[in-house]
């Protein structure tokens, strides 16, 4: 989506993070990585690095406090 742009403004930066998160669930999503980075200079390829260990940790923080509310309502 960010990396051609499709409904989005093109951002390589976005397209990188989401390559970044992807890449540690799938081979595919290695290549697009890698193919990503190709293109991209050091500073857009650390901005997107930061921002997938933001993007990740924002992902775990909700998850536990989901797990909390579900604790203290019994589950659901």
């Amino acid at each position: 989506m960010y990396a051609e742009g499709e409904g989005v403004p093109r951002d390589d930066v976005q397209a990188l993070m989401w390559f970044i998160l992807a890449a540690e669930q799938n081979q595919d999503a290695i290549e697009n990585r890698n193919n990503a980075v190709s293109s991209m200079t050091a500073a857009q390829i650390a901005a997107a690095k930061k921002l997938a260990r933001v993007e990740a940790w924002i992902t775990f923080a909700s998850r536990a406090v989901i797990a909390s509310f579900r604790a203290a309502e019994g589950g659901f």
